[in-house]
């Protein structure tokens, strides 16, 4: 969601000043300017004109202050690093150390990990079914 801004004190320039609206009038504001809308009241004392971005009193249209919408960049999701594994399988005579592959990955703490050391274990399963029908 974007975020609202009014400047808070007139006597700054530039980017000092600003003061952020509530998260329920920030809302409002954002939910407005999607909807295109020219003026939005935000409580008995405050409305805000949307095209010319200015927030005003409703008693008094003269005293006005700027406001600004800020869209934040959304923050890139860091990639998932992909786990890899190295399994060093010992072939004695015709067998596969299938057991000690296994212990190895087993005291995985993760559910994610323990799921590949299954999918590992079931793999050198298969290895040496077809090595020992060779």
């Amino acid at each position: 969601m974007a975020k609202w801004f009014y400047k808070g004190d007139l006597r700054f320039k530039g980017d000092d000043g600003w003061e952020p609206y509530t998260y329920a009038d920030s809302a409002k504001l954002e939910d407005a300017y999607q909807e295109d809308k020219t003026t939005v009241k935000l409580n008995s004392k405050y409305r805000v004109n949307l095209p010319e971005m200015y927030q005003y009193r409703t008693d008094d249209e003269s005293r006005q202050r700027p406001i600004k919408r800020v869209v934040e960049a959304k923050p890139k999701k860091p990639k998932e690093k992909t786990k890899r594994v190295c399994v060093v399988v010992q072939r004695t005579g015709t067998n596969v150390d299938v057991l000690g592959v296994y212990k190895t990955l087993a005291g995985a703490k993760h559910k994610q990990d323990k799921s590949l050391a299954k999918g590992i274990y079931d793999s050198v399963v298969i290895i040496e079914k077809y090595m020992s029908s060779s």
